[in-house]
């Protein structure tokens, strides 16, 4: 836990360094950029179920929530707009400055003894390759080579005894990825806490951290929940569980049955680097964690 201790204050170093970054890069989104996007997509999220809700007083028959529906859809795309807006300048800061922080602090990208990636080329290897500048230098050396499996797959995985990875048609491979390279950080994150054991045994640690309450030496686990129940159109496993940790989405604290394959590393590596949303503050700070300490070579 004193291990843990340590990259969790190292993480939140890395956040303060970013948000500054962050402020500076996008001042439109204020001084807390984290939390002025999370209010619009709210703002979105609100003014969607009052279409929705409006839509079905009109067909009950209520002649003013006829005449409010047209506002209310008004209302919805303004908001709508807004969102997008500050998603994409939110994105665009956190990448960059999440990316310039970490390379202050350690090596970042291909080396000279770089893992190699094979496979036939396309769309996917090319996806993997161009997202190997998010990673620590010193991962991408320890890793094996990674196999990328032929473009036109429906759905993506991540295979450990082949050293094999696929990704799907766009969006279809990991819940609320939208493109590739959020597809190709997801597997890369899978590979790399696979080749490097600290990696694995920190999510592990920060997991059981996150789904236990109670005082130390007395804690207990969080109920599992079964993935496919709470998301059954994501394709989940019926054999996929979760414990809640209060958590941005449920799917990273998914349970780990071989010990390595948590899912705290790649989901956060494809919503730090790629757009993807599925980081909250505490989960942001041992992601930074990690990148900045862990896996180093003597």
């Amino acid at each position: 836990m004193r291990h843990l201790d340590t990259l969790l204050g190292a993480g939140d170093a890395v956040d303060a360094d970013v948000l500054t970054r962050m402020r500076q890069a996008a001042p439109e989104l204020g001084a807390d950029p984290h939390a002025t996007v999370a209010a619009a997509r709210d703002t979105e999220r609100r003014a969607v179920e009052r279409v929705a809700q409006v839509t079905a007083q009109a067909r009950s028959g209520n002649r003013g929530a006829e005449l409010d529906l047209a506002g209310a859809e008004t209302e919805a795309r303004h908001a709508a707009a807004d969102a997008r807006r500050m998603e994409e300048a939110y994105n665009r800061a956190l990448r960059e400055a999440s990316l310039a922080a970490l390379s202050d602090i350690r090596p970042m990208g291909p080396g000279a003894d770089t893992m190699a990636v094979g496979g036939p080329d396309g769309d996917s290897k090319e996806a993997v390759k161009r997202s190997l500048q998010f990673l620590p230098t010193d991962w991408l050396s320890a890793a094996e080579e990674l196999t990328v499996h032929p473009d036109g797959l429906t759905r993506g995985y991540y295979n450990v005894d082949l050293g094999e990875a696929a990704l799907g048609s766009e969006g279809a491979s990991v819940a609320s990825a939208p493109t590739l390279d959020a597809q190709a950080l997801h597997q890369l994150g899978h590979h790399m806490q696979h080749s490097i054991p600290d990696l694995a045994a920190a999510s592990e640690a920060y997991h059981w951290l996150r789904t236990s309450t109670g005082r130390i030496g007395n804690r207990k686990r969080n109920t599992q929940v079964r993935l496919a129940d709470r998301f059954p159109t994501r394709g989940h496993r019926a054999d996929a569980t979760a414990r809640d940790g209060y958590w941005a989405d449920l799917l990273a604290g998914m349970d780990a049955r071989d010990g390595k394959s948590w899912q705290l590393l790649p989901v956060g590596l494809e919503s730090l680097f790629s757009d993807s949303w599925y980081l909250d503050d505490d989960l942001r700070k041992f992601l930074f964690g990690a990148l900045a300490v862990l896996g180093r070579r003597p």
